[in-house]
């Protein structure tokens, strides 16, 4: 990593983490290439995003832009075989200044405010929790405990022939028009830390070993793919990320975007899993416990062998 950010440019920045605001060097991405299942996103390109006439999303339909996240989805996360888009969020001040001006007029779109319309996010987070994502993969996926207990007992789905079966969360972040302002960054998975940074909902603390990276002038056409969730222990799990003021943007447009939250499904039974998928909005609410689990830790040794333990 570190022969990696010797040779990119950088800009300095004030970041908002959990403990107070911090200085970083955020890297530009494009003169580094990135993977997925390594950096935990991965910069990619989509024509049907770039062409006029694209359909602009609105707080109540986004039926294009979740099509697109769909198809980029597929393509980018290796070994998915199944994508289903779980919900989206338009980020745009100017369309959220609009709706509370006219929330009198227009109570629909006024009621999305914080459910599918918001401004950037400025902070530090990453948008699940290890216990949150596993919850909500398991109200979509009823049958998830039982397909990935037969998986890890299956000499089939050991077989170097079959892929493990996997359950991934991903976001697929489009621009809307050229980010000039309030651009993504987001921090290498490698120098992360998973059992620290990934038990804190939407609050992360300062680490100096985190490395940033943002890619500039994100155009239509673009999109960012980066990881929300993986079942997987072996691949890049997460990317923690915020919106960031770039020095000298102030006076320049806002930034609008929409991001897709997809669920991809790969691997020797995704067949199962994803006969079984339910909406968002039909799944059974999540447990009020906090302290309930969906899922072993599999990385204790026998836990995947005692079902008490589940």
């Amino acid at each position: 990593m570190e022969e990696l950010v010797h040779v990119a440019s950088s800009v300095e920045a004030d970041l908002s983490y959990s403990d107070g605001e911090h200085q970083v060097h955020i890297f530009d991405g494009r003169q580094i290439g990135h993977n997925l299942n390594e950096s935990g996103f991965q910069l990619t390109w989509d024509a049907a995003l770039a062409e006029e006439g694209v359909p602009s999303p609105t707080p109540t339909d986004a039926q294009f832009h979740c099509g697109a996240a769909t198809r980029i989805a597929k393509a980018t996360v290796p070994g998915c075989s199944h994508v289903f888009p779980i919900s989206f969020m338009i980020r745009s001040a100017r369309l959220v200044a609009e709706a509370q001006k006219h929330a009198s007029e227009d109570p629909l779109t006024a009621a999305q405010i914080g459910k599918s319309l918001s401004g950037p996010a400025g902070r530090v987070h990453c948008d699940h929790t290890e216990q949150t994502a596993w919850t909500l993969c398991h109200r979509l996926l009823p049958n998830l405990k039982t397909v990935l207990s037969g998986d890890l007992r299956s000499t089939d789905a050991r077989d170097d022939k079959h892929e493990p079966t996997f359950a991934s969360i991903v976001n697929v972040w489009m621009p809307l028009a050229t980010v000039l302002r309030d651009p993504l960054a987001l921090v290498d998975f490698r120098t992360s830390d998973p059992c620290s940074e990934y038990c804190m909902p939407l609050s992360t603390p300062h680490s100096g070993s985190h490395h940033w990276w943002y890619f500039p002038a994100m155009d239509r056409g673009e999109a960012m793919v980066f990881k929300q969730f993986d079942s997987r222990q072996s691949v890049a799990r997460f990317a923690i990320h915020t919106a960031f003021a770039l020095a000298g943007t102030s006076e320049l447009p806002p930034r609008e975007s929409i991001e897709v939250r997809c669920l991809c499904l790969g691997g020797h039974s995704a067949d199962q899993l994803a006969a079984c998928f339910i909406p968002l909005e039909k799944a059974e609410p999540p447990p009020r416990s906090r302290n309930f689990t969906w899922w072993p830790d599999i990385r204790e040794p026998g836990a995947e062998n005692d079902p008490s333990r589940w």
